[in-house]
């Protein structure tokens, strides 16, 4: 199944910061540095803290967008010219970007990250026919996924464009981890109640999911199932966005749309990664 149909719906994970990622997770790399609260690596930084340098870089887009708009709940303001902008959520004004577009029927989905200094904002803009109508929003923060009514114009073309992006540094502490799964394979480990890990090349980070999207129901049948996550690379420093999906019992686990701080790349690519999940 092919989820850019629908991961529309609701969608996002942080993930490993490696540049091979159009091979499948091999096994091995470095030890995770995740430890006890209030620990510290060897490196002398805090386990229970994700910190990652201002960005200031650049990413070559295959689509040109701008938005401007508000939604009508947790959303305020949405202003977005080039693909960059900024988004209010919940209160406060926050330097934003998208950085992908995604099909979904008769709406054209763009996908957002918006960073403030202690947490990370994931948003997903619905655009149909030039006019903003809803908007999916969350954050690393223990703030689910919820959408709500919005109103403003998408100016959008297939135009490639560049958006040159800034976001302030990063200190925010490990999100509250989402609980009720188990996963297990080679390269990917999880079992809902300590921080797990993702191997990706020879790199191994830090799986803090922290939301899920059900799809078994409202996506088709027989659906699947998300986990929106923090991947966090903490011998390297970097922390990245992207989606793991969960698909029927035999089939590959997904995990793709992902945006690496400080540098902006995108490590995960469509990665697929042999693995067995449940609920717990």
């Amino acid at each position: 199944m092919d989820p850019s149909r629908f991961s529309a719906l609701l969608v996002l994970v942080l993930s490993a910061c490696t540049t091979d990622h159009e091979e499948s997770a091999g096994v091995g790399g470095a030890a995770v540095g995740v430890g006890g609260a209030g620990g510290t690596s060897a490196g002398g930084s805090r386990d229970d803290v994700i910190v990652v340098a201002p960005t200031d870089g650049e990413i070559a887009l295959p689509f040109t967008i701008g938005v401007t708009g508000t939604g009508t709940d947790r959303v305020g303001a949405v202003s977005f010219a080039g693909a960059v902008g900024t988004m209010e959520l919940d209160g406060a004004v926050l330097p934003a970007a998208i950085y992908a577009q995604q099909p979904f029927f008769d709406y054209t989905l763009y996908q957002v990250l918006a960073v403030a200094p202690d947490r990370w904002w994931l948003a997903w803009l619905y655009c149909q026919a030039g006019e903003l109508t809803y908007v999916y929003s969350e954050a690393t923060h223990a703030m689910p996924i919820d959408y709500e009514l919005a109103s403003g114009q998408c100016t959008e073309s297939n135009k490639p464009s560049t958006a040159h992006v800034t976001f302030p540094a990063i200190e925010m502490p490990l999100p509250p981890l989402f609980p009720g799964y188990a996963i297990d394979g080679a390269s990917i480990q999880y079992d809902g109640t300590a921080p797990g890990t993702v191997t990706l090349g020879t790199t191994s980070v830090a799986f803090l999911p922290f939301g899920e999207v059900d799809c078994t129901r409202v996506c088709g049948t027989p659906g699947w199932r998300e986990l929106h996550a923090v991947l966090w690379d903490q011998q390297a420093m970097r922390a990245c966005s992207s989606i793991l999906y969960l698909f029927e019992p035999g089939q590959p686990l997904l995990l793709t749309y992902s945006l690496t701080l400080p540098d902006l790349t995108d490590i995960a690519g469509q990665t697929q990664l042999d693995a067995t999940w449940s609920l717990r």
